[in-house]
């Protein structure tokens, strides 16, 4: 009996020592990290590690000592998966092609005209967080244009371009991406003697890919 419970003993120490170093090697963050802890535990208790591991410690059946480890689900990738899903069937690749009826200034007489004017607005590329390329072409000009679709359409594109006589217009646009057209569309361009607002009620999309 005595040989029997020394023995137990033993199979207790080694697995105890065992478990201290499997824990050991457990990352606080990823695996690639060095930074590791090392737990001393109690059976029955649960412990969360910075990064959101969770290590439990219980008795299995006789003398099996059970660790589990359980570590949270990142959501980004399933919110840039539905936020890419919501924003592809308001904003589609292609073009909006359109006439804007524009009030435009000029700042030194602060004289205002109202007129229309042409412009194309090619969607080249919307990625799963909401970034969003344009190619801006008007008035014979052409630009790159950045912006910005959240999951309710509400789209927002900004650049600028240089015209013949190399002064620099800034360009900002704003609408609701929906059913596969653009709804009350607000645009501001703006150079340092000129400044155009226009706008566009409904502006529809055309499949050119």
């Amino acid at each position: 009996m005595k040989i029997k419970d020394l023995s137990k003993k033993l199979l207790w120490f080694v697995l105890g020592a065992a478990f201290v170093s499997f824990l050991s090697f457990v990352s606080t963050s990823d695996a690639q990290q060095s930074k590791f802890v090392k737990l001393i535990m109690r059976f029955g208790e649960e412990r969360i590690l910075e990064d959101g591991t969770k290590v439990g410690v219980s008795k299995g059946e006789g003398d099996l000592i059970v660790v589990t480890l359980s570590k949270p689900i990142s959501l980004s990738s399933s919110t840039s998966s539905t936020l890419s899903s919501s924003t592809s069937t308001k904003l589609k690749l292609g073009t909006y092609d359109f006439r804007g009826t524009e009030l435009t200034t000029v700042k030194s007489l602060m004289s205002t005209s109202e007129y229309s004017s042409r412009m194309k607005i090619n969607i080249q590329s919307i990625d799963g967080e909401g970034n969003v390329r344009a190619e801006l072409t008007r008035s014979g000009n052409k630009t790159q244009l950045r912006g910005k679709i959240d999951a309710n359409g509400n789209l927002q594109l900004e650049g600028y371009y240089f015209d013949s006589n190399k002064i620099r217009w800034n360009f900002t646009l704003k609408a609701i991406a929906q059913d596969n057209k653009m709804i009350d569309v607000r645009y501001l361009i703006d150079s340092s003697y000129v400044e155009v607002k226009g706008k566009n009620d409904i502006v529809e999309w055309e499949e050119d890919f």
